[in-house]
C-alpha cells in the first residue's frame, strides 16, 4: 500500500471534509478523493459517507484509522530509527530541486546509495536556496536548474525545454509551436512568485511586449494542470514537469527553444571530497542526459 493512499486517508478521517484535507496535503481533491478510493478498492469495503456537514468514517473505516495510525506511527518511528544510525555513520547531504522525481534524481540516489553502501542525508529546496545552502557548507552536493554562482563546480544530469500547457479545447490547442507574443492576452498559473521558473516566464512575456496576467501560483505541478485542465488559464512549464499521460490537456514546445539545464553541482573543497568525486563518477556512468 502507498503511503500516501493513507496520508489522505487520515486527513480526511481528521478533517471529515475532502476539500480541507486535500488543501491540508497540498494535493487536489481529485487526486485525495483517488487515493481513498484506491484503499477502498482494495480493501472492497467503503471508509466514509457523505453527510449534509461533510463526511463521517463508517465502521469499516473506523476499524482502518486504527491500524493506520499504527503504520504512520511505524513509519515515523522507522525513520528516526534509521537517522540515528546515518548520523554514526559518514554519509553526503544532497539538495534537490522541487522537480527531483519528474527529472529523475532521486532514482539516482537511491541508486547511489544501494551500489555505494555511502548514506546520503536529502533536502528539496528552491535552485536559489539550494545554491545557498550549498556555498554555506550545509549542503555537499545539490541537484540545481540553471546555477548561478560562479564558484560552483557542475556537472550536466538533465536537459529541459519550456512548453505552453493549455486546455484541449483552448483555441491554440491545435498549433505545432507556439510564440510567446501569442499567449498575450491569456491568464497565466506558473510556478511559486519570484522563484526561478517564475522570473524566467515573467521575464519572457515582457521581452514579447507584455506583462502576464498571473491569477496563480502553485508549487505543486499537479495543482497547476488541473487548473488548466479547468481551463481557468494556461501555464509555462518545463516539459519533464508535466505527466505525459495528462488528460484534457496540449503540451506545445515555445518558438524559439528555451532550454535549461539541471546540473549536479558542488564545490571543489575538502568537506566530504573522497564521497563527493564517488557520486560525481557514479552520475557520469548513469546520467540520463
Amino acid at each position: 500500500m502507498d503511503l500516501r493512499y493513507i496520508d489522505s486517508f487520515l486527513a480526511a478521517a481528521k478533517t471529515n471534509n475532502f476539500s480541507d484535507a486535500a488543501d491540508s496535503l497540498y494535493i487536489s481533491q481529485s487526486s485525495l478523493s483517488k487515493n481513498i478510493k484506491k484503499i477502498e478498492q482494495d480493501m472492497d469495503v467503503k471508509l466514509f459517507e457523505r453527510t449534509r456537514s461533510g463526511i463521517v468514517l463508517t465502521t469499516y473505516g473506523k476499524i482502518y484509522l486504527k491500524f493506520a495510525r499504527r503504520i504512520k506511527d511505524l513509519e515515523s518511528r522507522c525513520e528516526n530509527i534509521i537517522r540515528d544510525e546515518k548520523e554514526k555513520q559518514g554519509n553526503l547531504k544532497i539538495g534537490t530541486i522541487p522537480s527531483a522525481s519528474e527529472y529523475g534524481t532521486l532514482n539516482l540516489i537511491f541508486d547511489f546509495i544501494q551500489d555505494s553502501g555511502i548514506q546520503c542525508q536529502i533536502s528539496n529546496a528552491t535552485s536559489s536556496q539550494l545554491e545557498k545552502e550549498l556555498l554555506s557548507g550545509q549542503l555537499d552536493m545539490a541537484f540545481i536548474k540553471n546555477p548561478e554562482n560562479e564558484k560552483i563546480s557542475k556537472v550536466n544530469f538533465q536537459n529541459d525545454y519550456l512548453v505552453a500547457v493549455l486546455s484541449e479545447n483552448d483555441s491554440l490547442a491545435k498549433k505545432q509551436k507556439l510564440k510567446v507574443r501569442e499567449l498575450k492576452d491569456r491568464d497565466f498559473i506558473f510556478e511559486p512568485v519570484n522563484s526561478r521558473p517564475y522570473q524566467l516566464c515573467v521575464a519572457l512575456c515582457k521581452s514579447a511586449g507584455f506583462i502576464p496576467n498571473v491569477i496563480y501560483a502553485d508549487h505543486y505541478i499537479e495543482n497547476i494542470i488541473d487548473f488548466v485542465r479547468k481551463e481557468i488559464g494556461i501555464s509555462l512549464l518545463m516539459s519533464k514537469l508535466v505527466p505525459k499521460n495528462a488528460e484534457k490537456i496540449k503540451i506545445i514546445p515555445i518558438e524559439p527553444l528555451v532550454s535549461a539545464k539541471i546540473n549536479l553541482c558542488y564545490l571543489k573543497n575538502n568537506q566530504s571530497k573522497e564521497l563527493k568525486e564517488k557520486f560525481v563518477n557514479f552520475l557520469k556512468m548513469n546520467s540520463l542526459s
